[in-house]
This record gives C-alpha cells, sequence and structure tokens, in this order.
C-alpha cells in the first residue's frame, strides 16, 4: 500500500507539472508500465483528482490526456503548503492555462513526450534520474518570470547529489521562421541581461526537422558573433530523432562549439540536497461541477462565446483532416474545393463535407468572386487563431510573418467580399501548383511540399542585406528523388527592368549558396508563364548566358494533359544531363 501511495504522489507531480500526460509517457514518468500507468490515473480520477480530455489527433495518437481538476486545486494546494494563487502561478493548472495548454496540446504532448523518454532513459541507465520536470506558465508577467521568453519547460536531472537543470524548446513545422529567429533574438537579450545575476542553464530545441534545424543553428551562430560570447548555450536536435532514440542518446547540435558533447554535459549542475515528499495518501476530493470535456462540449457552435474557451473547444473537436483542411485555406487561400481535392488526394464530395463543417464552426468560409463562377474558400479569423495557438506562435506574429492569410474580416464585414489587388496572380499561382500536383501523382509522384509567397522569402547575405521572394516554392517527388523548385508565376506585367532585378536578386541567391538553408539539393527557379509573350520576355532576361540560374520557363498549360511539360525539365533530364536553360512551350 505505501509503494502504491508514492506512485499515486508521483504521478500527481507528474501531471501537475506537465499538464495532458497520457498513460504512456505517465508510465515513464513515474517508472511503471502502461496498464499500470492506466490505473494509476484511474485511481486519481475516481477519487476526483484528476480528470481527461482526449484530443482527436495531432501527430500523436489520440488517447487521454490526464490533468489536474480545478475542484482539487485547494486541497493540492493544501497539501504543498501554499495558497491556490501560489499553485496557479508556478503550475500550468488553472482553467486559462488548461484552455491554453489544450489550443497547443500537440506542443505539450511533443513537450511531455520527450521529458517522459529522458525519464525512463535515465532510469535504464542506473546513472540518474529526472529529479522535476514542469510545463512553463504562459500568463505569467514578464517581471515575475525567472526563464527566458518563450521556453515550453524546465526540468532538472539528479546525478549523486548533484542537479543539472535545462529548459526545452518545441519547435512545430507550421511555425514562421521569423518566429524562431525572434525567439533566439529574445533568449540572448534575456540571456546578456541576467548574466550580472547568474547564469541561464541552457536550452534544448527539439526542431521540426533537418531544414528547421538549419535555421535555428544559423540564428544562434549569428547571435553568438552579434553578443561575442555564448550567452546561453543552444542545443538543437530534430524532433524525428529525439522521439525515436530519445533526448539522452540524440546527436544534439551546439552551434559554435567545436566538439560535439552529450546532453548531460552541457546541463547547469549545482549541488542540491534531496527534496522531501509526501506520502499521505490522497483522500476522495468531492466532484460535483461538470468536467472541463463537458464544459468545452459546449463553446464550438455557441453564439458569444469567448475565443478562448471555443478555440480549446475546436482543438478537442477537429479531426486531423479537418485541421489539415484549414490550414490549407489559411496558407493557401482563394482554393476552389476541386484544387482542394487535388491537394489533399481526397474525393471531392468528402472535402467539400469538410468544408461545410469548418464554415459552421465558423473556421471558413466560401466567397463568389466576379471573375470565376464557382465558390473560393478561405479561412476566418477564428481558424488564424486555432492554427497560432496550436503551432505555439501568436496571431500577430503570424499576421507579420503573412504565412497565415485571412484575406477578408469575415465577422465584420459578412456581406463585403475585399479580394487582393493581385488577385488573377493569387489564381494563377493556385493552378500552377495544384496541376503540379496532379500531374505528379498522375506519373508515380507527388507534390511533397508547397510554401506560399511569404513562407519562401529567404533572407540572406552578410547582415541579411539580400533576399529573394518568389511567388512560392516547393518540393516535386519524383523517381525516387525530391527536386525543390521555386516557383514565379508571370503574367506579362512586370517591366524588364523590374524582371531583371528578380534576376539578379536569384543570381545572388546562387552565388552565396544560400539554397543550403532551406533544401538538400540546388532548387530550380522554375517560371510558369501565362502566355506566349510572357514567356519570350522572361527568356529574354533569365536565359542570357552570364547567368548563373538553374532556369525553366514554360508556358501556363491550356488542360492538365499538358501539365506533363512541366515536369519533364524538372526530373533527372533527359539522358541524365538536366539543361540549364530550357524554353518549354515558348515560340522562338
Amino acid at each position: 500500500m505505501k509503494r502504491r501511495d508514492e506512485r499515486l504522489a508521483t504521478a500527481v507531480e507528474r501531471i501537475l507539472g506537465l499538464t495532458l500526460v497520457g498513460d504512456i509517457d505517465l508510465g515513464m514518468l513515474v517508472g511503471v508500465d502502461e496498464p499500470d500507468a492506466r490505473g494509476l490515473r484511474a485511481t486519481l480520477t475516481c477519487n476526483g483528482w484528476t480528470e481527461v480530455v482526449t484530443p482527436r489527433g495531432d501527430g500523436l495518437q489520440a488517447r487521454p490526456l490526464a490533468l489536474i481538476r480545478e475542484e482539487a486545486l485547494p486541497p493540492l494546494a493544501e497539501r504543498l503548503g501554499m495558497t491556490v494563487a501560489e499553485l496557479t502561478s508556478r503550475w500550468p493548472v488553472g482553467r486559462a492555462a488548461i484552455h491554453e495548454r489544450i489550443a497547443r496540446h500537440a506542443v505539450v504532448q511533443g513537450v511531455n513526450r520527450t521529458l517522459a523518454l529522458l525519464a525512463s532513459q535515465l532510469r535504464a541507465s542506473g546513472d540518474g534520474a529526472l529529479e522535476a520536470a514542469r510545463s512553463l506558465p504562459l500568463s505569467v508577467p514578464p517581471e515575475a518570470r525567472w526563464w527566458p521568453p518563450l521556453i515550453e519547460a524546465e526540468f532538472s536531472v539528479r546525478v549523486d547529489d548533484e542537479l543539472g537543470s535545462g529548459f526545452l524548446a518545441w519547435d512545430r513545422a507550421g511555425a514562421p521562421d521569423i518566429h524562431r529567429r525572434d525567439r533566439v533574438r529574445r533568449w540572448f537579450k534575456s540571456a546578456v541581461e541576467a548574466l550580472d545575476q547568474q547564469p541561464v542553464a541552457p536550452i534544448l530545441v527539439v526542431s521540426a526537422g533537418d531544414r528547421e534545424t538549419r535555421v535555428w543553428t544559423e540564428a544562434v551562430r549569428r547571435w553568438q558573433e552579434h553578443t561575442g560570447r555564448a550567452a546561453v548555450d543552444v542545443l538543437i536536435a530534430p524532433a524525428a530523432e529525439v522521439l525515436r532514440v530519445g533526448p539522452l542518446h540524440a546527436a544534439w547540435r551546439v552551434p559554435g562549439a567545436r566538439d560535439g558533447c552529450s546532453l548531460m554535459h552541457w546541463l547547469d549542475w549545482q549541488a542540491a540536497v534531496p527534496p522531501a515528499r509526501s506520502t499521505v495518501p490522497f483522500p476522495q476530493v468531492p466532484h460535483r461541477a461538470p468536467t472541463l470535456r463537458a464544459q468545452l462540449g459546449r463553446f464550438p457552435l455557441r453564439a458569444g462565446a469567448p475565443r478562448r474557451e471555443r478555440v480549446a473547444s475546436l482543438s478537442l473537436a477537429l479531426d486531423p483532416l479537418g485541421r489539415a483542411l484549414i490550414e490549407w485555406l489559411a496558407r493557401h487561400p482563394w482554393l476552389f474545393s476541386t484544387q482542394l481535392a487535388v491537394a489533399l488526394n481526397d474525393p471531392e464530395p468528402a472535402v467539400r463535407r469538410r468544408l461545410e463543417i469548418l464554415a459552421r464552426y465558423g473556421l471558413a468560409r466560401s466567397v463568389r468572386a466576379p471573375e470565376v463562377d464557382a465558390d473560393l474558400w478561405i479561412a476566418r479569423e477564428l481558424g488564424l487563431h486555432l492554427l497560432a495557438a496550436a503551432d505555439g506562435v501568436p496571431a500577430s506574429r503570424y499576421r507579420e510573418a503573412g504565412a497565415l492569410t485571412v484575406p477578408i474580416d469575415a465577422d465584420e464585414r459578412p456581406g463585403e467580399v475585399v479580394l487582393p489587388r493581385a488577385f488573377a496572380h493569387e489564381l494563377g499561382v493556385n493552378r500552377a501548383f495544384v496541376a503540379l500536383a496532379k500531374t505528379a501523382r498522375r506519373d508515380g509522384g507527388r507534390l511533397a511540399l508547397w510554401r506560399n509567397e511569404a513562407e519562401s522569402l529567404h533572407i540572406f547575405g552578410v547582415g541579411s542585406a539580400h533576399r529573394v521572394r518568389p511567388d512560392g516554392s516547393g518540393v516535386l517527388e519524383l523517381g525516387g528523388q525530391a527536386l525543390p523548385f521555386l516557383l514565379e508565376y508571370e503574367r506579362g506585367t512586370l517591366s524588364r527592368a523590374q524582371l531583371r532585378t528578380k534576376v539578379l536578386a536569384y543570381e545572388r541567391y546562387y552565388q552565396a549558396a544560400a539554397w543550403e538553408e532551406y533544401f538538400d539539393r540546388e532548387p530550380v527557379v522554375l517560371w510558369v508563364c501565362a502566355d506566349y509573350r510572357a514567356a519570350r520576355r522572361v527568356a529574354a532576361e533569365a536565359g542570357v548566358p552570364s547567368t548563373v540560374l538553374p532556369t525553366v520557363i514554360v508556358r501556363e498549360p491550356d488542360s492538365d494533359d499538358r501539365v506533363v511539360d512541366w515536369l519533364h525539365p524538372l526530373a533527372p533530364g533527359r539522358d541524365g544531363v538536366r539543361d540549364k536553360y530550357e524554353v518549354a512551350g515558348a515560340k522562338p
């Protein structure tokens, strides 16, 4: 019985510190298998200490996630010898904190899994143990924080009589690069300001992928040069590797360090004494109030419900397909349902049904523009906040970056259609990408990546002096190869001087090999021209002998059957060689 009481106490400690803890992670954190962890969680739920919510899936498999009930906060605070106000300011508990974490539950689950794997690996090695792990509160005023800004969690590891501490930051693929660079800037700024008081513990960045790792590494390197010293140690590793081999064995990249060292080497070590833990049995807590899951179930369609509650509720209600669809609308507005069906590789009737659900929830809406004879779909304001919360990015930052777009404020002007100034141009870019996706799939490949204009912006050079901003970028997978490209859609509206300026920017981009930060291999500049005249004008500027551009110029096809002409120049070349300059479909 004493052993079970100790495990219950440890389970409550972990659920209190991390919030939204699944049974698998709870088992690794406590040191039991999944069935025993499920039993501990069921006991705490039965006694009124915890409850569960179950998101419908976002990366990790959807399973019940445990959190501390609001009614359990007073007895829990008393047990810990503090007030409820102190408890909610130090741990991620309370209604507002829980709503925020439900809205970003994919980030929370990633952080929890990383720390659970760390606890399991330390226990298996016999060299130490995870002493403490805590998600950092989001709503604490900046002046009251003792941690760097925009950090998800802190943790400490015990080895003998020493504690090694660190911070954990989780990166989402949907976050714009400007947000990554801003996080690094704020870490170094806060670290420099705190150096006179105490050194900042190292920050572990679990990046979304290899490309994002390169962005993080370059941002840290630049700030190390700017400050003249390593004000804070930043360790970076891709999420796929961390979740596969565990944080203890992952190959962490340390910008500015000559030799790579183990994670344990980089932690901030200090002498410590063991903390006192209560093993008093957990009594029954009255739980007469509705569960949080029942409360949030009333919000999605209720008029006038607070946005924070609606976002949390929709985060639980939306399945992965619905979430993917709203993200497509926000990143690539002005798409037809037929185009969305191609992009998602789903039947159009199924896509239309999901669009209607999103419209009913207030996340999306259709627009009938004068230039077209079909409904175009866009995201609404609520959809923007839902996606921003899921990626852990302020909605204002997404607006600044332009990665997500709400073309019209449908809540304030429900009857007004405000089309972008370059509406025909945006429709043309969408047509180009959808045609590439359709034909690539027909030829046994796929359009693996489609980035919009804002996401494709690349600032490079010493002091960030240069930039290229294509209309979009992507990666085609054909013949077992990944073929990156930068897409320019030309309607013949740019002057010769404007075209030449654009080409010169690309020449600097390739001469500096700046593409290496975003792609694994050199991308092609794919010019899609609306007609023969536009193709000839582009060829005159981009195809001159002095250029260093790997350029392909194609005319926009009249039908899907001719889209295959676009793909041949991008595929491994005829006889194994790709011509450096090609003009497909342009008359001499």
